[in-house]
Parts: C-alpha cells; sequence; structure tokens
C-alpha cells in the first residue's frame, strides 16, 4: 500500500454517479460559484439516496433524483461541462472508457507518477 498516493487520489475515489470525484477534480479549474453549484448537486445526491443497498440500486436512484429531486441542481452545475471541453479537459469522464482510466488519470495530473 502506498499511503500518499492513497491519500491523494481519495478526493477522486467516488464512482461517477456520485458526481463528488468529478466536482473534486473540477474544482481548481471552475470559479466559486462554480463549485458551490457542483457541491449543492453532490449533497442532494448523497442526501436523495443515501441508505440504498448496493451499488446498482444507488446508481438508479442518481439517475432518478437527477431528472426529479436534484434537476435545478443538474442544470446549476452545467458550468463544469464547459470546463470540460478546456482546462479542465482531464476530469471529463466522457473522455474514458471506464473509472479506472479516468482515476489513473487525474491521479497523474493531481498526484504525479
Amino acid at each position: 500500500m502506498n499511503l500518499p498516493c492513497d491519500q491523494c487520489l481519495s478526493p477522486f475515489d467516488y464512482d461517477f454517479t456520485q458526481e463528488i470525484g468529478i466536482a473534486s477534480c473540477a474544482e481548481p479549474y471552475v470559479d466559486a460559484a462554480c463549485n458551490h453549484s457542483n457541491a449543492c448537486l453532490v449533497d442532494c445526491l448523497t442526501q436523495t439516496c443515501f441508505g440504498c443497498a448496493d451499488s446498482p440500486a444507488a446508481a438508479m436512484c442518481t439517475t432518478q433524483a437527477r431528472s426529479a429531486t436534484c434537476s435545478t441542481y443538474v442544470q446549476a452545475s452545467q458550468c463544469s461541462a464547459q470546463a470540460f471541453n478546456a482546462a479542465a479537459a482531464v476530469c471529463n469522464p466522457g473522455a474514458y472508457q471506464n473509472f479506472g482510466a479516468w482515476l489513473e488519470a487525474v491521479g497523474s495530473r493531481y498526484c504525479g507518477p
């Protein structure tokens, strides 16, 4: 186990559906208002889907919450999507085939080789 590496990666090591890692990655590339919007979305999804029995249930809940309970926050958090096309391109989950490839790229950017 590489403790410094594990500690560095911990803010990003969340399933894409939770949005926590993506928001943490984009944080230095967006303004304070966008970071606030991202935090509100993460909080809404976390609170709405708290207690889901397993990962598939949590993923389904997140999908439903994005279009219902948390939809206002989803719209406000689109500011990150703009950054994904520029400085925060490394944070864009759509640019990777899977979570592991994304985490490796983000880890390389933030944690070094």
